[in-house]
């Protein structure tokens, strides 16, 4: 019912996420595999967050795959709810897929960066 108001907050990273496109994050969602959240501020959408599970042998990960929107100062203070979310639904940690700048933003809310992932296009040598 909100996707038409979520849309505008994601369209403008687009260009950077190259993994899912609009339309991939909307079959994840309405499939379940994946968690939408809004910050809703005076009956209106300001920010987005994508998550996922991922599952490991050792431990299981609430992901957040996609944050978007603004007046993040006045949605993170929120944040815990997506933490019990975690817990209740047996994730043992958080992780942020995003760009550097999130490290510093996250840092003062006791996140810590416990490894990078490093990527290169091949898209170039393609045929």
């Amino acid at each position: 019912m909100i996707w038409e108001d979520v849309i505008p907050l994601m369209e403008p990273s687009q260009n950077q996420q190259r993994e899912l496109s609009i339309d991939d994050f909307f079959e994840c969602i309405m499939d379940e595999t994946m968690q939408l959240w809004v910050a809703i501020e005076d009956k209106e959408i300001i920010a987005c967050m994508v998550s996922q599970f991922a599952t490991f042998p050792q431990k299981r990960v609430l992901r957040i795959i996609y944050i978007s929107g603004e007046g993040m100062d006045r949605w993170i203070e929120n944040f815990p709810m997506v933490e019990n979310f975690a817990l209740m639904n047996g994730c043992t940690f958080l992780e942020v897929w995003g760009r550097k700048a999130w490290i510093k933003i996250l840092k003062e809310w006791d996140w810590e960066c416990n490894y990078h992932i490093i990527t290169k296009d091949l898209t170039a040598r393609m045929h």
